[in-house]
């Protein structure tokens, strides 16, 4: 099991939107409190498929959201993907169904 320090997920500033946009920003404020919940259940989900990996649409399915709401787990993904000083996620050039395959940096093993 890995388990990831709690501070790991600490409240985001704010959550991205479409600055010419009032319902992506009214989207955004909305979320904004949910953001770490639904950035560590991507996360849980990750870890979770194993080596195996997962795919974004696999991931929605995973966590129960509808294959429409893809662009909540792109925001996720990209946050994991982002986080310093190391990410605990890894995007693989292999891809299944069209899309890249995401594995917990655990399970990576470099060079793949």
């Amino acid at each position: 099991m890995i388990t990831i320090q709690d501070d790991f997920f600490r409240p985001l500033p704010a959550v991205p939107y479409q600055r010419k946009s009032q319902t992506s920003r009214a989207a955004a404020d909305r979320e904004r409190p949910h953001a770490n919940n639904h950035e560590r259940d991507v996360f849980n989900a990750i870890v979770a498929a194993g080596e195996r990996g997962v795919t974004r649409k696999e991931l929605a399915a995973e966590i129960g959201w509808a294959e429409c709401q893809q662009n909540r787990i792109t925001g996720r993904v990209a946050s994991l993907l982002d986080k310093k000083p190391v990410s605990p996620i890894v995007e693989l050039a292999a891809r299944r169904d069209g899309s890249r395959v995401l594995v917990a940096r655990c399970y990576h093993v470099e060079g793949e």
